[in-house]
C-alpha cells in the first residue's frame, strides 16, 4: 500500500474529486484505502440480505474541520440527535455504553437494534427512516450481516456525536417530531450566555487546537486578561453572532475547556481551575 501513488489509492477508495486528492495526505489516503478494502472483504463474507438497510457511505474523505462539525450539528433534527446518541450509548460497543471513552470511530461500531431499542415513541419504520437520513448525511454507515446489520461511524459522525453527548438533548415526544427541525447546534447556549456564572466546567482532558484554526482563535480570545464577548468572537471569526455563541459549546467545550461569564465578559477555565 505504501508504494501506491495518491491517484492509485484514490482509485481504491472511489468517489474522490481531484481537489480532494490534492488536499489529502498520503497517509490519510492509505488509511481510507485500507478501510475500503476491508469493508469490501467484510461485505463479501456477510453475503446478501434482502431485508437489510441499503449501504451508503457519504463520509468525508478528509478529517472533518470545525466548520464541518458545526454545520452537521445544525442540520440534525431532534429525532436524529436522539437516535445518534442512542447508537453511541449501545452496550454492545467495545466501550460498553460509555461513548466518551471512545478514541476512534470504530470504537462505537455496533448492531442495528431498531426492533428492540426504544427511542421516544417511534415505530421501527420511523426509526429506520431517521437512520437512513443519518446515513445520507454521511454520519453513519450500515453494513448488511446475516445476524443483523452493523452500524459504522464516519469520522464526521464520530466528532458530531462526541459534541452531542454529555448535554441534555432537546425533548422529543410525538410522532410528528420525526419531521421537526432541530434548533441550531446546542439550544441552551444562547440562554446561558445572558447570565453571569460558569457556563460549563472544564473536562479532565483537554485537546490542543490546530494552530491557525478558528478554534485556536476562540481560545486565544477567551484567554485574554479581559476575556471576550460573543460579538467580539463573531467579528474575529466572521461568523454570525448565533454561530459564534454555539461555537462555545461545539468548539471550546469540545476541546475540554470551561467558560465563565463575569460582568458580561467570557473567560476561559482551564483544567483544574477553581
Amino acid at each position: 500500500m505504501t508504494d501506491k501513488t495518491k491517484t492509485e489509492l484514490a482509485a481504491i477508495i472511489g468517489g474522490m474529486t481531484t481537489s480532494q486528492i490534492k488536499k489529502a495526505s498520503h497517509s490519510e489516503l492509505m488509511n481510507r484505502a485500507a478501510h475500503a478494502l476491508g469493508k469490501r472483504t467484510e461485505m463479501d463474507a456477510f453475503g446478501d440480505d434482502p431485508d437489510a438497510l441499503p449501504v451508503t457511505d457519504n463520509s468525508s474523505i478528509l478529517t472533518p474541520t470545525d466548520d464541518d462539525v458545526l454545520n452537521a450539528l445544525k442540520s440534525l433534527t431532534v429525532p436524529e440527535q436522539h437516535l445518534l446518541s442512542a447508537f453511541a450509548h449501545c452496550e454492545n460497543t467495545v466501550t460498553n455504553g460509555a461513548p466518551k471513552q471512545a478514541t476512534a470511530p470504530h470504537d462505537l461500531t455496533t448492531w442495528v437494534w431498531l426492533d428492540d431499542r426504544k427511542v421516544g415513541d417511534f415505530s421501527v419504520k420511523q426509526k429506520k427512516g431517521v437512520l437512513s437520513s443519518l446515513v445520507k448525511k454521511g454520519l453513519l454507515t450500515v453494513v448488511p450481516h446475516s445476524d443483523g446489520d452493523i452500524i459504522g461511524w464516519s469520522f464526521l459522525g464520530f466528532e458530531v456525536v462526541q459534541s452531542l453527548i454529555g448535554d441534555a438533548l432537546p425533548p422529543m415526544s410525538t410522532k410528528k417530531a420525526v419531521k421537526a427541525k432541530a434548533p441550531k447546534a446546542i439550544p441552551t447556549a444562547r440562554r446561558k450566555l445572558n447570565a453571569d456564572g460558569i457556563l460549563f466546567a472544564p473536562a479532565d482532558t483537554q485537546k490542543a487546537p490546530k494552530e491557525g484554526s478558528k478554534r485556536a482563535l476562540l481560545l486565544s480570545l477567551l484567554r485574554g486578561p479581559e476575556g471576550t464577548t460573543v460579538d467580539d468572537m463573531a467579528a474575529a471569526t466572521a461568523w454570525s453572532r448565533a454561530v459564534a455563541g454555539s461555537a462555545l459549546y461545539v468548539d471550546v467545550k469540545g476541546s475540554g475547556y470551561g467558560v465563565e461569564r463575569i460582568d458580561g465578559r467570557l473567560h476561559l477555565l482551564p483544567r483544574g481551575a477553581k
